[in-house]
């Protein structure tokens, strides 16, 4: 199995259209995907019963403190000993530590025109994986609790 890795480093709107990226890498690799992004996003708590979602990391984006930040960027991407890696942004402070790690395969995301975010990740996840199917599908699953009636 391949050790996939994806950080998408936006906020909480943002992270629910990287679910045609994370359920299509799965579907293609047989292989639970880990995430590194920030805690802003809720991504433990969206992503919780996600099944094509096997870990969940946050790590500061943030860019005061650029150089540590970067740093420890590389730290946590080279922990995971990754076959494949996939920065969804095209922020030049985090593709450097991408390029700079130990990962195999490493992919992130190009600049272009598109303002429509669902639409960006769709194109560049087809652009970067021109054999997988991408389906635009962000349904979320959440843990149905009870309501008690007081």
């Amino acid at each position: 199995k391949k050790i996939i890795l994806v950080i998408p480093y936006r906020g909480i709107g943002d992270l629910i259209f990287h679910l045609p990226l994370l359920k299509g890498l799965y579907k293609k690799y047989k292989s639970k995907i880990n995430v590194i992004t920030n805690s802003a996003n809720k991504a433990k708590f969206l992503f919780s019963k996600e099944i094509s979602v096997k870990k969940i990391e946050y790590i500061n984006f943030q860019r005061e403190e650029q150089i540590k930040n970067s740093y420890l960027f590389l730290k946590k991407i080279n922990s995971y000993k990754a076959d494949i890696c996939i920065l969804t942004s095209p922020t030049k402070r985090l593709i450097i530590p991408l390029l700079m790690s130990n990962v195999k395969k490493k992919i992130f995301f190009k600049k272009d025109k598109t303002k429509d975010l669902s639409k960006y990740i769709i194109s560049q996840s087809a652009k970067s994986f021109k054999n997988i199917n991408f389906p635009k599908n962000y349904d979320l699953s959440f843990p149905k609790k009870r309501i008690n009636n007081i």
